[in-house]
């Protein structure tokens, strides 16, 4: 396998693992009302963090299907600048995203990784020769490995899910103002089944990354997902709490079958 072809497959990986559905959320418009300076900022960094895991994948197509390649003092002008945009919508992300911190570095920092070491691979320095495309290709291995661990991540929720509920009733919920069930299965990706809220009990918000809750004689049960281990933790007395886990979405008997692909 060509190394394009070798670049392709790997964007794909990238852009499977990374890409979040819908691009555009509900109730987001495409041109911001505000058109001050801080106003176009936010709008910019919500652009950027939303179409980024298209861009190894457009880099890819673009060193694989066409003789264009970006000329070398700008590809390297345009890489440092992405990752310098990156570091800080990372870094500011994590800054505001309490428990959801860590998860939240380690998305936006690979997925900048991404997106510089893909501007890097399209660009005229020729691959046999240039040390820049053979550092390039390493540090995109990990983005690749991320995203490999966010698509498994995805089988290992589906898994715990029915080994914890069997035939009950049951539902799954993402950490969010808004209390309702996840409407995919993309939704279950690691770098998609997550918190980035700042949840603690000073504000009455959750402080949980995803939650299952499952229909039992006694009572919801109530699990918490750890994306470290990928695996389903019980929560003891959820009655307790604050802002109650238990209402985070109603159980019902077909409720994969509720759900799209993404």
């Amino acid at each position: 396998m060509t190394f394009p072809r070798i670049f392709i497959a790997a964007a794909l990986l990238i852009t499977a693992g990374y890409l979040q559905f819908p691009i555009l959320p509900e109730g987001v418009e495409l041109l911001p009302k505000d058109f001050s300076a801080l106003g176009l900022a936010i709008y910019l960094a919500f652009y950027a963090t939303a179409f980024a895991p298209l861009i190894p994948l457009a880099m890819a197509l673009l060193r694989g299907l066409t003789a264009f390649r970006l000329p070398r003092g700008p590809a390297l002008l345009l890489a440092i600048s992405a990752g310098v945009c990156g570091l800080i919508i990372a870094l500011g992300g994590a800054l505001i995203s309490g428990t959801g911190a860590k998860m939240v570095l380690l998305h936006g920092i690979t997925l900048t990784i991404a997106v510089c070491a893909s501007i890097m691979l399209a660009s005229t320095w020729p691959w046999e020769a240039s040390e820049f495309h053979r550092q390039s290709w390493r540090n995109i291995t990990l983005p690749m490995a991320v995203a490999l661990w966010s698509l498994v991540s995805a089988g290992a929720v589906f898994l715990g899910t029915n080994r914890i509920a069997g035939d009950r009733p049951f539902c799954i919920a993402l950490h969010t103002n808004q209390t309702e069930a996840i409407r995919s299965l993309a939704e279950l990706r690691g770098l998609s089944f997550y918190t980035n809220m700042s949840g603690n009990k000073s504000t009455s918000e959750w402080d949980f990354r995803g939650l299952l809750i499952v229909d039992s004689v006694g009572g919801p049960e109530v699990y918490n997902w750890s994306p470290r281990y990928m695996h389903f933790y019980p929560v003891d007395n959820p009655e307790r709490m604050i802002t109650s886990a238990m209402k985070a979405c109603v159980p019902r008997k077909d409720f994969w079958r509720t759900l799209s692909i993404i």
